[in-house]
């Protein structure tokens, strides 16, 4: 798939989990509106994070200068504002030895999930830069935690959707 429909993928998959998500709870308590909708802002951020930009000033620049004509709304905002909305949103021993083991077979399913959990490590460290995240403070750490986890979730969904393995994310957008 291209960068483009991978975009509007993301927001489709964003904007549907936001309004069940959201149906029953009110986001803001006080204030006006936002410019640009809430699920917009969480697209941007996590298919920014897709692309491997991991600060917060390079994703908007990115967005503004590449795809401002996917998100209009993006040209009328700030950076601090774009950055605080999204912040907002975002506001959550090693197996024994095979010939010794008593449970070969669960030692083996633990393996496997051991594996797994491993190479997901390996992306959020290696494509999404998760062991150096530079952060003023805990909202600002957190933000971006949840950001670069919710984007390598989102990669694999689409990844299983389109029947690809679900852990070869860097083959998602051709």
């Amino acid at each position: 798939m291209d960068l483009d429909t991978f975009i509007i993928t993301v927001f489709c998959i964003i904007d549907d989990m936001t309004k069940d998500i959201c149906s029953s709870v009110r986001l803001r308590q006080r204030g006006p509106a936002p410019t640009l909708a809430d699920s917009e802002a969480l697209t941007i951020e996590v298919v920014g994070e897709y692309l491997g930009m991991g600060q917060d000033s390079a994703i908007f620049d990115h967005f503004l200068r590449h795809h401002s004509e996917l998100f209009p709304a993006l040209r009328r905002i700030t950076r601090t504002s774009f950055v605080r909305q999204s912040a907002n949103l975002c506001g959550l021993k090693s197996l024994k030895h095979a010939s010794r083991d008593p449970h070969p077979q669960r030692s083996m399913a633990l393996r496997r999930i051991r594996r797994r959990i491993e190479t997901v490590f390996g992306q959020l460290v290696d494509r999404y830069g998760i062991k150096r995240v530079w952060a003023r403070d805990m909202w600002h750490l957190s933000s971006r935690l949840l950001r670069k986890t919710l984007s390598h979730t989102i990669a694999v969904m689409l990844n299983q959707l389109q029947g690809n393995p679900p852990l070869q994310i860097s083959k998602l957008v051709v």
